[in-house]
């Protein structure tokens, strides 16, 4: 999945006067699964209660007690669950692109931005995904299928704003992961 490196840039606006902690969570970007050669499965649980050690981490150097929560994608769903099992720490939380809430709503969702696809784009997907050099760079052919499948999850009405947005990385394997958990 993604690395937290893409944030810092975007977030300059969120820094003035502020402590901002940016991590990956685990089994994402340059964080492990946990303990080497383990078969653990990473859940949402699991990712909430990182948070907290993050924080209490954290909070040998500076006041951790009540903060706020910024969570993007599946770290809003993540930030959601971490506020409901620790509301005594949630100052503010902030959702951006939330994740669906249940299994039943992202199967939904998934299911509704595929039946969007005309013949065409699949025959272009599967182009794209088969390609060889797709094996060296995943991200690279993520970018190119999200830029065909990306703006069928979204609503007609805005589905022609999706150019205007801007993605930097992107991996198969994270969006598989998400799928099964």
């Amino acid at each position: 999945s993604m690395s937290h490196e893409y944030q810092p840039e975007f977030m300059k606006e969120f820094i003035d006067g502020r402590l901002l902690i940016f991590y990956d969570m685990r089994a994402t970007g340059r964080s492990s699964f946990g303990t080497p050669g383990g078969t653990s499965t990473v859940t949402i649980d699991q990712h909430a209660l990182d948070i907290h050690r993050v924080l209490d981490f954290v909070g040998n150097y500076t006041d951790t007690s009540k903060v706020d929560i910024l969570g993007h994608n599946y770290g809003a769903a993540v930030g959601v669950l971490f506020a409901a099992q620790f509301p005594e720490r949630v100052s503010r939380l902030i959702l951006t692109s939330p994740f669906a809430a249940t299994n039943q709503f992202y199967v939904d969702a998934i299911g509704e931005a595929g039946r969007r696809l005309t013949s065409p784009e699949r025959q272009q997907i599967m182009a794209i995904t088969t390609r060889r050099e797709c094996l060296h760079n995943d991200s690279q052919c993520f970018l190119q299928v999200w830029a065909i499948y990306g703006p069928k999850g979204m609503c007609p009405e805005n589905r022609e704003k999706f150019i205007d947005l801007s993605f930097l990385y992107g991996s198969f394997r994270a969006w598989v992961y998400v799928q099964n958990q």
